[in-house]
């Protein structure tokens, strides 16, 4: 569990939050692998979860016309993916699949939200990241990842 917590201490919407919380979060998650090429989440899925990624790359696609999509962003170590469906309260809008052998941390919906809303910084945290995370993605859709 410390390399987790060690991981989450570097992720950014959780860097705001206290050592307590963050062995919280990783005591009620769960570690995942993936195989290259196998999802982690799918577009249309249920918003019930988001991955901290431990180790190995990740893509992450939108739908761009009927059965094709664009890369938007690779993720990697201490990289949070599918946080904006918890945020957002909706199905995933973005397809995740493991590039390499990929360990994550699975947090699910109420642990998440649970441990984030306890944190006073955590709102303008939250609107930070996803500002960020927005802008991240809308320059992919323009310079689209190789």
């Amino acid at each position: 569990m410390c390399d987790e917590v060690e991981t989450l201490t570097h992720t950014s919407l959780f860097e705001c939050l206290d050592k307590t919380k963050l062995k919280l979060l990783a005591f009620n998650s769960d570690r995942v692998k993936f195989m290259p090429g196998q999802t982690l989440f799918a577009r249309g899925d249920e918003g019930d979860f988001a991955f901290v990624v431990l180790s190995g790359q990740v893509d992450v696609f939108v739908d761009v016309g009927e059965g094709d999509r664009q890369k938007v962003r690779e993720a990697s170590n201490g990289d949070l993916i599918g946080e904006m469906s918890i945020i957002a309260n909706r199905p995933h809008q973005k397809t995740a699949i493991a590039k390499t052998s990929t360990e994550s941390l699975r947090i699910g919906k109420q642990c998440f939200l649970k441990v984030i809303e306890g944190c006073p910084k955590t709102s303008a945290n939250v609107i930070s990241h996803l500002g960020h995370r927005l802008s991240e993605e809308t320059r992919s859709m323009e310079n689209p990842v190789s």
